[in-house]
């Protein structure tokens, strides 16, 4: 592995019995007798010195005299991807009359090999899905691969399901995110190890169309790079289980967590860049009342309105200055890991509101922000623990924000 070869020590060549003008004749070797000027005396001359590092191999100039059991240190130089760090050297006495400079520690490293450790890694981990099928819990353990995560984008990471599952040997997939770290959420994509072989129910359940006590819409946002996106929304007057958008990506369905998914709130189910999704209807299923119903929602004439004016300039006004209160509600995520939903409770209409969340770009929600109240992200309680959320907006044209909320 990579990282077992970093730690692997440096190799020094070094000579066992050599006449001293061989020695310092060859630029490969660090060994040294007594010269003129060392007559007497204990010491490693000025020498080259060759180090051949995992990555990279260096020569090494030590300009002085170094007295017996003393050390030097040797920056690792402009050819090198990590010029600043150093070499330590200590001169040691191989046998009578005969000394040599001895690396101790420093690892100096190839340009391509800094570059590459720059590049956002999912590392390796551990990874419990819990499920409850009827009166049966099934846990599923994975261990997800390190992966190398250069597009600084969401990348599938194909996987099997594992030996423990009644699906063992599935394939599955699972997301590193262009940060560098897991989303979590996908492990919803595990659900395929729940069941043995391809073979379907004898009776496949057809939801009904259109009969969930819901409204389920999409709506244009602006995203933080520029770019235009869109929103999925779903406000229920009822309670819901077995909530999901069908065939959201990559044929795989995205569960929804009912926990997430409040009588009366407008809940937003995810945020995505437009051109990914350009022409898309969406289904939205799930059950109420012991009824499989759905409803569909398509991106064609999304958006809010716009005048065309140029809005002025907004007056900065103090925290708490918006009509909204921003709270914490404490939720269990689908991996049994402890969560939190961020709701935000509006009693009159904020424009170009964002959600500030800490580490990553701002949440935004174009063509105003009414009445109401909404379940804006949820997350896990690890990731953010110590951290402040705050929305900002504009409300009768000055700017504002809510209250901050601690995690």
């Amino acid at each position: 592995m990579a990282v077992l070869s970093l730690l692997r020590s440096a190799l020094l060549v070094l000579p066992l019995a050599l006449p001293a003008l061989a020695a310092r004749s060859h630029r490969d070797l660090a060994a040294h007798s007594l010269d003129a000027g060392d007559a007497g005396k204990k010491r490693c001359g000025k020498t080259n010195v060759k180090i051949e590092f995992p990555s990279i191999t260096l020569d090494f100039f030590i300009p002085v005299r170094t007295s017996l059991d003393k050390t030097y240190t040797v920056p690792c130089g402009p050819t090198a991807g990590n010029p600043e760090e150093t070499v330590l050297f200590k001169c040691t006495e191989l046998h009578d009359g005969i000394f040599s400079y001895q690396m101790l520690a420093g690892i100096c490293k190839s340009k391509e090999l800094v570059e590459e450790e720059k590049t956002p890694k999912c590392v390796s981990r551990e990874m419990l899905a819990s499920w409850t099928v009827g009166d049966e819990k099934i846990d599923l353990n994975f261990t997800l691969p390190l992966t190398v995560n250069p597009t600084g984008k969401d990348l599938p990471v194909a996987w099997q399901c594992p030996e423990n599952s009644p699906g063992a040997g599935k394939p599955i997939e699972f997301i590193c995110k262009g940060d560098g770290s897991w989303d979590l959420n996908s492990m919803d994509a595990t659900q395929p190890c729940l069941s043995a072989g391809d073979d379907k129910p004898q009776q496949e359940e057809k939801p009904v169309v259109g009969g969930l006590p819901c409204k389920f819409e999409s709506q244009e946002v602006g995203l933080t790079t520029g770019d235009k996106g869109f929103q999925l929304l779903i406000t229920c007057t009822e309670a819901v289980t077995d909530a999901k958008v069908e065939a959201f990506v990559h044929g795989m369905d995205l569960q929804i967590t009912a926990a997430d998914i409040q009588p009366n709130v407008r809940t937003v189910i995810t945020t995505q860049k437009l051109e990914d999704f350009k022409g898309r209807t969406f289904v939205f299923v799930a059950r109420s009342n012991g009824v499989l119903g759905s409803l569909s929602a398509s991106l064609a004439g999304t958006g809010g309105e716009t005048s065309g004016e140029e809005p002025e300039a907004a007056t900065p006004l103090a925290e708490g200055s918006l009509p909204c209160t921003l709270s914490k509600k404490d939720v269990t995520l689908t991996t049994n890991e402890p969560g939190f939903t961020i709701q935000l409770d509006c009693t009159d209409t904020v424009h170009n509101a964002a959600l500030k969340m800490p580490g990553y770009a701002d949440k935004r929600f174009s063509g105003g922000v009414g009445p109401g109240l909404y379940s804006l992200t949820t997350q896990e309680a690890a990731d953010f623990k110590g951290k402040t959320f705050v929305l900002t907006g504009e409300y009768e044209g000055k700017e504002g924000s809510t209250n901050s909320v601690d995690i």
